[in-house]
């Protein structure tokens, strides 16, 4: 699928990512890259895991993961 399969998505995100980069100084070295990435993707998860009522191989599935690759997520971002 390619980004212009959610445009209200796509909106939301772009809003955000504006907002965060206003607040960054563009003369010191951030992480705002990192912090969205990481953001993104715990939030997904916790919404799949939400979403098959806690059950990891679904919502491995539904997130088109290996249900080992969203055990070792869910390790290192808990």
């Amino acid at each position: 699928m390619n980004s212009d399969g959610h445009p209200k998505l796509q909106a939301a995100l772009e809003d955000v990512c504006k907002k965060l980069l206003a607040a960054s100084s563009p003369d010191r070295e951030g992480d705002v890259y990192q912090t969205v990435i990481d953001t993104v993707e715990r939030c997904l998860i916790d919404c799949a895991l939400e979403h098959c009522r806690g059950n990891q191989v679904a919502a491995a599935r539904l997130l088109g993961l290996h249900r080992n690759t969203l055990r070792r997520k869910l390790r290192t971002i808990a």
